[in-house]
């Protein structure tokens, strides 16, 4: 249960974390400024400043699960090793 639990934090987190990035990466590639790194050419059509693919975005939801896996590891273990009667009668 705390594994399971714990998994899906992470999950969600991994996503909202990419949610958050697509943000950010379209509000720099939108607002850049009017600096030489701004993404305009000489032609005046845009360019991507921020360019998120795909394999970064997979391997950030495959990582924030498993750190969420790992984090809830400890807890599923104490679990484990308590009996119900005795963590029932200590709450």
């Amino acid at each position: 249960m705390f594994l399971i639990e714990s998994a899906i934090i992470g999950l969600l987190g991994g996503i909202l974390s990419i949610g958050l990035s697509f943000l950010a990466s379209y509000l720099i590639n939108k607002f850049g400024g009017t600096s030489i790194f701004s993404g305009r050419r000489m032609g005046g059509e845009d360019v991507a400043i921020s360019i998120i693919p795909i394999w970064l975005m997979s391997f950030s939801v495959f990582f924030s699960t498993a750190i969420g896996i790992l984090s809830g590891l400890y807890p599923a273990i104490r679990a484990t090793k308590i009996s119900a009667l005795k963590a029932m009668s200590n709450e």
